[in-house]
């Protein structure tokens, strides 16, 4: 399959482009973070579902609206929050709950589902582990000794052996419907995203989709090369230099002239 610029290619992508994560459930208000490819005013609603098992909708418990912020041309953020319908109605602890999402483009009178703006095909995304194809969701448990959490570090494309996210998948599948035992939390508790130590193949793609979704090229603030590391001399940096790797003569070659680092940024 030939290279396709992304900009290219963006018309043919899903309205959503990440998402949805849930990023904070309480009794009395849920918020759903996404990220779209257009402006849209957003609808969340959160429904009961019966004996709490989460196969069969209920009532809706929690509903909100919100709108979309641009960060960039293609690049459109939200966090709607719904909150309680019926004030002496908040959410319970060991019942299941699914929500919907719905969009209203701005440039566009039609209003979608979460399922279409998650397709660019009309094919459904897998999303859910009900018939209803919504995504679920439990509060903690009322008993600390029953809280089920899942536990990892960072998350690295290019790291060595398996990706063990998806065995979180397999255990939520296997336990969807016991809101009591199914996992309740993700912990991704590493020091970083390694947004320093990006896959070469991954770095290309992703600086070429993020000046696409922006419109616009970062300049970053560097300053000139003869400004550079003016307080250490070219031969005290191999100190500091990573030892685990053979980059000393990389160095060298890139800093044909004398190097300097501005002491007042140092």
């Amino acid at each position: 399959m030939p290279w396709m610029p992304f900009l290219d290619r963006l018309p043919q992508l899903p309205l959503v482009l990440t998402g949805p994560i849930l990023r904070r459930t309480e009794p009395t208000a849920v918020t759903v973070w996404l990220a779209l490819r257009q402006p849209c005013r957003v609808t969340l609603q959160v429904f009961a579902t019966a004996q709490g098992q989460g196969a069969v909708l209920g009532p809706t418990q929690l509903e909100g609206t919100g709108s979309t912020i641009a960060l960039g041309r293609h690049l459109h953020l939200v966090a709607v929050t719904a909150t309680t319908v019926f004030p002496n109605q908040p959410l319970q602890a060991e019942q299941i709950y699914a929500y919907e999402v719905y969009f209203e483009p701005a440039e566009s009178s039609i209003t979608l589902t979460l399922q279409q703006g998650l397709s660019a095909d009309g094919v459904a995304v897998p999303i859910s582990y009900f018939d209803h194809q919504l995504p679920t969701f439990v509060l903690p448990p009322l008993a600390i000794d029953d809280l089920t959490l899942l536990h990892g570090s960072c998350r690295k494309a290019h790291g060595g052996g398996i990706d063990a996210l998806p065995i979180g998948d397999d255990l939520l599948q296997q336990s969807a419907h016991d809101a009591k035992h199914r996992p309740h939390q993700l912990f991704l508790t590493g020091d970083q995203i390694y947004s320093d130590d990006v896959a070469d193949p991954w770095l290309f793609a992703l600086t070429e989709a993020s000046q696409a979704l922006l419109g616009w090229e970062e300049a970053l603030p560097i300053a000139p090369r003869e400004r550079l590391y003016h307080c250490w001399p070219i031969t005290s940096r191999r100190a500091i230099a990573p030892t685990s790797l053979n980059i000393w003569p990389v160095l060298q070659r890139a800093f044909t002239t004398k190097p300097t680092m501005s002491t007042a940024t140092c």
